[in-house]
C-alpha cells in the first residue's frame, strides 16, 4: 500500500507496481514518462490526484472493485491507459483523462464520465470488458479516433462513436462476431481482420478522402438498415 498526504506531492522516477491500496489524501502523484500499475484499490479521501504525461502508462489490474480514479485537472494526458480488472472487476473515472495513444479496454467494467481519446488515438475493446456511464468526451470538429475489437462475441457500446459525434476514424474487427448497436460513420477504413461484423438494423457510412473497406480473414453480414 502507498499513501500520499503531502501538499508538495511526489514524483515517481521509476516504473511502479502497487498491489495494495493507493490512498491519495493531499498532493499530486506524478509519474511523467513512467509506468504505474495499480493492482490493488484506489482511495481518494481528499484532494490528492494522479498526474501522468503523454508518454506515461497507467494500468488498472487486479480483481474486484477498484474505486474511483482521480486525475489532475491540468496534467491529465496519459500515453497508454489499460483497464484489465478481472473477477467481475470494476473501476470508475470521474475526472478528465486524455488518452494520447492507446486505451486498452481489456477486462472488467469501466464507468466513465471523463475519458477523452486524442486525435488518431486507438481504443481497443475486448469482449471481456465494456465502457459504462458516458461515451468518451466529444473531440473538436474534424478530429477522430480508431476503434478495434478483439475476443469473442460482443455488441458494440459507448466506446463506438455515433453519427452525431462523427469521431470514428478506423473500425477494425479482430475478434467477435461483433454486432453494431448504432449507425456509424467511418472516416478512414473498415478492417475485417478476423471474425464477422454484423450490421444488424444499422448503417455503415464510409466518409473522408482515405475511406476504404479491407477484408482479410473476417466477414460481413449486412442488416436491414436503410
Amino acid at each position: 500500500s502507498f499513501t500520499l498526504d503531502n501538499p508538495n506531492g511526489i514524483t515517481f522516477n521509476n516504473d511502479v507496481t502497487l498491489s495494495g491500496t493507493l490512498t491519495l489524501t493531499t498532493g499530486t502523484l506524478r509519474f511523467p514518462g513512467r509506468s504505474l500499475a495499480l493492482n490493488g484499490t484506489f482511495a481518494g479521501t481528499g484532494s490528492g490526484d494522479l498526474s501522468p504525461s503523454s508518454t506515461s502508462t497507467l494500468a488498472i489490474g487486479g480483481s474486484g472493485a477498484f474505486g474511483t480514479l482521480r486525475v489532475n485537472s491540468v496534467n491529465n494526458t496519459v500515453g497508454t491507459f489499460t483497464m484489465a480488472r478481472s473477477g467481475s472487476g470494476t473501476a470508475s473515472l470521474n475526472s478528465t483523462l486524455i488518452v494520447a495513444t492507446t486505451f486498452n479496454l481489456t477486462n472488467g467494467n469501466l464507468t466513465n464520465s471523463g475519458l477523452r481519446m486524442a486525435n488518431y488515438s486507438t481504443l481497443i475493446r475486448n469482449s471481456n470488458a465494456q465502457l459504462l456511464g458516458s461515451a468518451p468526451i466529444d473531440l473538436p470538429s474534424g478530429e477522430s479516433y480508431n476503434v478495434s475489437y478483439t475476443g469473442s462475441t460482443m455488441t458494440t457500446g459507448l466506446e463506438l462513436p455515433s453519427t452525431t459525434t462523427d469521431m470514428l476514424q478506423t473500425l477494425s474487427i479482430d475478434g467477435g462476431p461483433v454486432t453494431l448497436d448504432k449507425n456509424v460513420i467511418v472516416n478512414g477504413s473498415v478492417n475485417l481482420q478476423s471474425a464477422t461484423l454484423l450490421a444488424s438494423t444499422f448503417n455503415i457510412t464510409l466518409a473522408g478522402v482515405a475511406r476504404s473497406w479491407k477484408q482479410t480473414f473476417g466477414g460481413f453480414t449486412p442488416g436491414t438498415g436503410s
